[in-house]
């Protein structure tokens, strides 16, 4: 017995711009999960360059979208999140914006004694950019992400992040900073990856 598709249940396309597919990227991973059934959710891998991706017959809820673009080694170069809203039963589509086409940097995030974003709490990363000694600027992302790409003013930096809760309690920070980065306007600096250290009751307050 063939099985036919729902003609009324929606579906969801997920797309983001080509151009984010710059060289030593390679496959975005999509996560639909949902959220008034949270048991409902939907994962696929597809090449960068593709564009985008579609989740035929989806029930009739609210889904969090979530894509990871990969680097050619695995790890996460970038990432993005939407929400779409298929209550009235229509077709929605959600768009990722992994920024690589508008970057000039990549900095990812990883944790020493064994912790993760979800054992310490973590609900977020701030990467810090200083220049002499003074914070040029902050910017933050997902902890779970484990990677911010973004644009900066050309020049040499010291890179340091820390990682907060939800409530704004600093949970990790870096110990070590990624000193003579070096961002320019051709490209995307990887910068590396920072190493985050727990510090429990001796963080500092954000």
């Amino acid at each position: 017995m063939k099985i036919y598709p729902d003609p009324e249940l929606p579906d969801v396309e997920v797309n983001w711009y080509d151009g984010d597919c710059v060289d030593g990227t390679g496959d975005v991973e999509v996560e639909m999960i949902g959220v008034d059934d949270a048991s409902e959710r939907y994962t696929t891998t597809v090449v960068c360059r593709v564009a985008k991706t579609t989740f035929v017959n989806v029930s009739r809820q609210r889904f969090h979208v979530t894509g990871k673009l990969h680097d050619d080694a695995g790890g996460v170069f970038s990432a993005a999140e939407a929400d779409v809203d298929l209550r009235n039963g229509y077709d929605e589509s959600a768009y990722m914006f992994f920024g690589g086409s508008f970057s000039n940097y990549r900095v990812g995030w990883t944790f020493d004694m064994g912790a993760t974003c979800e054992s310490i709490g973590a609900d977020a990363v701030e990467v810090l950019f200083s220049i002499n000694g003074q914070v040029f600027s902050g910017m933050g992302e997902f902890c779970d992400f484990g990677a911010l790409t973004g644009s900066m003013p050309p020049g040499v930096y010291s890179v340091t992040a820390e990682a907060f809760t939800q409530d704004n309690l600093t949970v990790a920070t870096s110990l070590v900073p990624i000193d003579g980065a070096n961002i320019g306007n051709n490209g995307i600096t990887d910068i590396g990856t920072i190493v985050l250290t727990p510090c429990g009751s001796s963080c500092p307050d954000l």
